[in-house]
């Protein structure tokens, strides 16, 4: 039950930031609407964080599993010793990759290719620049949270991140009227800036271990970090091409475009961020010890309790998603800014929700591999899966427009996530159907008469806050008669599982 505790301990934390999150989501687009600059902004930080995730991901994934490796196999000298290597490669490269990036603008005006989507370019070579800075200091705080992580600090950069959105937000808020460029880079650093600010005493023992290193011993643990990265620059590489060419699609289907993709993938990505930073942060150190010290069976277990925690609060974001997703329209724009491209955001946060399941199935299955030292299954299931939401994007844009971006992810991380949880062990994939199918036919049927109330509201002629209210309600409702069930469930099995 310690790891049920300790994920709602993290999620109430992660909470907070899905409602500054939200917040945000809203003030964007009350401000910065469906636009051509903010189509640049959302292309140019797109390409940063894309950038940043091909080639630093990889470290920052096997962070927590190799320092794990190191301190249980050669004590904590050689996991400090780790922590400071890695700390030097991943910024030293990303000042490497900002200067060569800023040497390829200089060369041409249109390197990104934008010239055919409707003015672009400048607006997003003039974002690309500002954003340089961002990307030494977000890799510098990614690893700084992870060598937290492993040493038992996790809330602490969790509510740095949260105080730093929500100082970023309320900035445009009191400062509305600057130009949008100084809003949207002022709130980006303040974001960035904030958990590093708390980090600082741990940035102080990186630099404390790199003074005692030697160069031998950096060229050695930045080599174990790589050769154990290796496996996943392949399937990160593809993943974040992938959203590339989403982002791409989304810029040639006119102005607007990347803004109501932006909006749909915040929505998204606020909710998939409890998941990401639970897993990397509780998830993969307990399934690695249970790995290595208990036994095959022991990790299985704590498997299958992850799958149950990740399905219950997903299904509660799910349902959220999908049955909010036409009331979240008029509450993000106003009845004055629902034009035919702010309308296509329903849709797409509908197909989001299932693709939601997906990526979370996908995440815990590559947690659980990386803990089971399986890293090439890893990269194989994810690259498997980016290729098929690249083809599937490539097929289907044409027909289907932006729904095809969330049909691909959640097809795509479906299938991946199935491959996965086939590769962590005998019966896995098994156990993970019985577990995962009765719940998300329970989740299907609350989305779906979620949404339904909603829409005989809509009919009635009902206010907004009354839709608000009363769709709010209904889903508190399911939530709680969901959580009791699976609460009794979990007793009940635990109480079989000790007799």
């Amino acid at each position: 039950m310690a790891v049920q505790l300790d994920f709602v301990g993290l999620i109430t934390v992660r909470g907070l930031k899905l409602g500054v999150g939200l917040i945000t989501i809203f003030v964007f687009a009350r401000i910065f609407g469906v636009s051509a600059m903010y189509d640049a902004w959302v292309w140019s930080l797109g390409l940063v964080n894309a950038i940043s995730l091909m080639v630093f991901g990889p470290f920052v994934e096997t962070f927590r599993a190799t320092y794990a490796k190191f301190q249980h196999g050669e004590g904590q000298a050689a996991a400090d010793k780790y922590i400071a290597s890695v700390s030097v490669g991943v910024v030293v490269g990303a000042l490497v990759i900002g200067l060569g990036l800023v040497a390829l603008l200089s060369l041409s005006d249109d390197m990104f290719g934008l010239a055919s989507t409707g003015g672009l370019t400048g607006d997003a070579t003039r974002f690309v620049l500002l954003l340089l800075p961002g990307l030494v200091l977000s890799q510098l705080v990614a690893v700084l949270t992870a060598y937290m992580n492993c040493v038992g600090v996790v809330y602490r950069p969790e509510i740095a991140g949260t105080l730093g959105g929500a100082i970023g937000t309320a900035f445009i808020v009191l400062f509305p009227r600057l130009p949008a460029v100084e809003l949207l880079l002022v709130s980006y650093y303040l974001g960035v800036l904030a958990p590093l600010a708390v980090s600082f005493d741990f940035l102080r023992t990186v630099v404390s271990r790199l003074r005692q290193l030697k160069w031998s011993e950096l060229r050695f643990y930045v080599r174990a970090a790589t050769l154990v990265a290796l496996p996943l620059f392949v399937p990160y590489l593809l993943g974040q091409a992938s959203g590339l060419l989403e982002r791409q699609y989304a810029a040639l289907a006119g102005v607007g475009g990347l803004s109501v993709l932006s909006y749909a993938l915040f929505a998204r990505s606020t909710l998939q961020a409890v998941f990401t930073s639970a897993l990397a942060s509780l998830a993969l150190p307990q399934l690695s010890h249970a790995f290595q010290r208990d036994g095959e069976a022991a990790f299985r277990g704590v498997t299958d309790i992850w799958v149950r925690q990740c399905l219950l609060v997903g299904g509660a974001a799910v349902v959220f998603l999908y049955g909010f997703s036409d009331i979240a329209v008029t509450v993000l724009f106003g009845k004055h800014g629902l034009s035919n491209s702010a309308l296509a955001l329903a849709p797409l946060l509908r197909w989001y929700a299932p693709a939601l399941v997906s990526v979370i199935l996908y995440l815990l299955g590559g947690v659980s591999l990386l803990a089971a030292g399986k890293g090439k299954s890893y990269a194989f299931a994810g690259s498997l899966g980016q290729v098929v939401s690249m083809a599937m994007v490539v097929g289907f844009f044409p027909r289907l427009g932006l729904v095809a971006l969330p049909l691909a992810l959640c097809v795509s991380h479906a299938i991946a996530a199935a491959l996965m949880f086939r590769a962590a062990g005998r019966g896995a994939l098994r156990d993970l159907g019985v577990l995962a199918l009765p719940r998300l036919a329970v989740m299907a049927l609350a989305a779906i008469g979620l949404r339904e109330i909603d829409l005989l509201l809509a009919l009635d002629a009902q206010a907004l806050t009354v839709r608000i209210v009363f769709s709010g309600v209904v889903f508190v409702l399911l939530a709680g008669i969901v959580w009791f069930v699976e609460h009794r469930m979990f007793a009940s099995g635990t109480a079989a599982a000790e007799s």
